[in-house]
């Protein structure tokens, strides 16, 4: 009997979820005999498959790599592979062949430069890939073939890309203190895409953001006036842009969505 009634419910008998013969570890049958004499005859079970003991062998790996030139430039990158039926010390058989593969890229090319220019410009780049091949059917128990595993296979990767600029005050050059030094810009790009047999997600943004301001320290003293001629001046922007996509390959449904902002400011300040 069952204390909470699935959906279909059979006598004491109820049938929940996705119910799979994957997830059951222990099968008992037994006869009960209440006569005295001794029974004889055939016991039929139905939808069931039994064999010879598995004796699958499976593995489990991991190679990483961290690499560091000064403060110019760090690489890490890390390689994983998870076989079917591999079995941790506690914990049940691995039902996929899994396979993930993630590297991080950075730099600092303002420390090339000289120092005393004051140039901040760096940059990152992440990439992340994971593959999974499925040991059974989907809400099955029958073991798939290479190629059946390769046609049901999941797959989902990320990439990520950022730089930034700025430099430092201080600059004698009347140019480079007013033009260059008070202007910032940073931006990024984001991808995520993910397909299985159910359903196919992609998700894509960028976003860009700079800013200019400038403050010149010249005033006239005209007896007890103290005149500032030139106002303060500063602008910002931004632009950002999103596209989002989903579909549910069971019903066929699409919904995706963009949009597009750009926005923009300045102030000056008497």
């Amino acid at each position: 009997s069952v204390a909470t009634p699935g959906p279909h419910l059979l006598g004491n008998v109820a049938i929940k979820g996705n119910p799979s013969f994957t997830q059951i570890r222990t099968i008992t049958f037994g006869l009960l005999n209440e006569e005295s004499a001794p029974v004889t005859g055939e016991v039929w079970i139905d939808e069931l498959r039994l064999g010879s003991p598995r004796r699958d062998r499976a593995t489990a790996y991991t190679f990483n790599l961290d690499f560091r030139w000064t403060t110019f430039l760090t690489l890490t990158a890390s390689f994983s592979r998870l076989q079917s039926n591999f079995r941790a010390l506690q914990g049940e058989g691995r039902k996929s062949d899994d396979k993930t593969f993630v590297l991080n890229l950075g730099g600092d090319f303002g420390s090339l430069l000289p120092k005393s220019w004051g140039i901040r410009l760096s940059g990152n780049y992440l990439r992340n890939d994971m593959q999974s091949l499925p040991l059974y059917g989907s809400y099955s128990d029958l073991l798939l073939k290479p190629d059946q595993q390769l046609s049901q296979k999941s797959v989902a990767y990320t990439r990520r890309t950022s730089v930034s600029f700025s430099k430092s005050p201080g600059s004698n050059n009347f140019f480079v203190k007013y033009l260059l030094e008070p202007f910032s810009i940073t931006g990024y790009q984001s991808s995520d895409y993910s397909e299985s047999p159910r359903s196919v997600r992609s998700y894509f943004s960028r976003n860009l953001s700079f800013s200019h301001g400038v403050k010149i320290p010249w005033s006239i003293k005209f007896k007890k006036l103290n005149i500032t001629p030139l106002p303060d001046y500063r602008f910002t922007g931004s632009y950002n842009e999103a596209r989002n996509f989903n579909r549910d390959i069971m019903s066929n449904i699409v919904v995706k969505d963009s949009v597009c902002l750009l926005y923009t400011s300045d102030a000056a300040d008497e």
